[in-house]
C-alpha cells in the first residue's frame, strides 16, 4: 500500500515523464524534417543554377546546426544532501542520543563532551548523509543551532 505522500510523488514523476517524452518526440520530428529540408537544399545546390552554391552552403549549415542541437543534453540537478552526526552516551543506563549537523573533524568514536542527562561521555556513533526531499533555503545560523536530542527511556 502506498502512503499518500509517496502516491503524490509517483503521480508527479509520471506527469514529468510524460512531458519529457512528448518534448523528445517533438524534438525528433523537427530534427527529421530539418534534415530532409537540408538534403533537398543540398540537392538543389548540386543541380546547378544561379544560386546553387548558396543552397548547398545553406544545406550544410543547417546540418551543422542540427548536429549541434542533437548533442545538447539537459543539465541534471544533483540532489541536495545533508550530513548528520549522531552522538551517543557511553553510560549503559542512560544511552541517550543526540543528532546534529556534521562538523569538520568528526569521526567515529570521537569524544564530544558530556551528556546533558547523566554527565556521561558523548561519543560519535554514526555519521551519514541524507538526501533532502524539498530543499528549502534556510538561514545558516538557525540551521547550525538546530539540534535534536533523544531522551533515554526510563
Amino acid at each position: 500500500m502506498i502512503i499518500d505522500d509517496e502516491e503524490d510523488e509517483y503521480k508527479e514523476f509520471l506527469t514529468k515523464n510524460r512531458k519529457k517524452q512528448f518534448l523528445n518526440v517533438v524534438k525528433g520530428i523537427v530534427i527529421v524534417i530539418l534534415f530532409v529540408l537540408s538534403y533537398f537544399l543540398i540537392q538543389l545546390g548540386f543541380s546547378g543554377g544561379e544560386q546553387g552554391m548558396s543552397y548547398t552552403t545553406l544545406g550544410f549549415l543547417l546540418i551543422c546546426m542540427l548536429s549541434s542541437l542533437m548533442s545538447i543534453q539537459p543539465v541534471k540537478k544533483k540532489p541536495q544532501r545533508q550530513t548528520l552526526t549522531i552522538l551517543g552516551c557511553t553510560d549503559q543506563k542512560c544511552r541517550s542520543r543526540k543528532v546534529r549537523d556534521y562538523q569538520e573533524g568528526d569521526y567515529i568514536f570521537k569524544e564530544e563532551g558530556k551528556c546533558s542527562f547523566c554527565n556521561g561521555i558523548l561519543r560519535v556513533e554514526e555519521i551519514y548523509s541524507v538526501k533532502l526531499k524539498n530543499a528549502k533555503n534556510t538561514d545558516a545560523t538557525s540551521r547550525d543551532k538546530r539540534k535534536i536530542e533523544i531522551k533515554p527511556r526510563t
